[in-house]
């Protein structure tokens, strides 16, 4: 398995572009390796995840390498400080402008699902997001996506919620999955605010070879 690219890396943190296909973290149903190990094995030291991506979704993961970092990190995510910016290429085309929703999300754990709901159930946690519209191609748009924190599979079953399953992702009812089985789902930009203030934002660039995510990055780059 090849090593992943390293976006930015100190004494305190590490920050690396995941592919899709590969674990962030171990589940202990799978003996396939995970980010961690891998990482950990290479620095030779423990290393703790901070911000953990499904296996079909590539983008930018945030490893800690001492306490003092993960406690700030905490402190800043409790503060609803952190900003988590994802890139997603959905099915039909879209008209989010800055659009804000804030939804109830259910982990059904049978199913390995999210349920997302208008109003609060018994169990559900509530979050927000913030959706605009980057470039519509003709089956597809290409979306942003803001959140703080996140709950299981919240953006997948969110999208899919409004009518814009993540293209390739059938378990959220998407039309046809991708060759690889991977989605179109990329964690794009960090925001770490407690750093340097010239060191508090972060990308992870989107991957290639694939006509859809070469196509969206030609219009990121306009």
């Amino acid at each position: 398995m090849p090593i992943p690219e390293i976006i930015f890396e100190t004494d305190h943190f590490l920050l690396v572009n995941k592919e899709s296909g590969v674990l962030s973290q171990s589940s202990g149903k799978s003996d396939d390796p995970d980010l961690v190990h891998i990482l950990s094995a290479r620095k030779k030291s423990a290393l703790h995840i901070l911000t953990r991506l499904d296996r079909v979704v590539s983008g930018i993961c945030l490893f800690s390498k001492s306490k003092s970092f993960t406690r700030r990190y905490l402190e800043a995510a409790a503060n609803k400080q952190i900003k988590k910016y994802y890139l997603a290429i959905v099915e039909k085309q879209t008209e989010f402008s800055n659009s804000s929703f804030t939804h109830h999300f259910l982990h059904n754990k049978k199913n390995r699902k999210s349920l997302v709901f208008e109003n609060r159930v018994q169990d559900s946690r509530s979050s927000s997001s913030s959706l605009t519209t980057l470039y519509n191609f003709d089956r597809y748009s290409l979306v942003r996506v803001e959140i703080q924190a996140g709950r299981f599979h919240q953006i997948r079953s969110h999208l899919a919620f409004l009518g814009h399953p993540v293209k390739g992702d059938i378990k959220y009812g998407a039309r046809r999955s991708n060759p690889g089985k991977f989605i179109h789902l990329h964690a794009y930009q960090l925001e770490l605010p407690f750093l340097d203030p010239d060191q508090i934002t972060f990308t992870a660039g989107l991957p290639e070879n694939d006509h859809l995510w070469e196509l969206a990055a030609q219009q990121i780059k306009k």
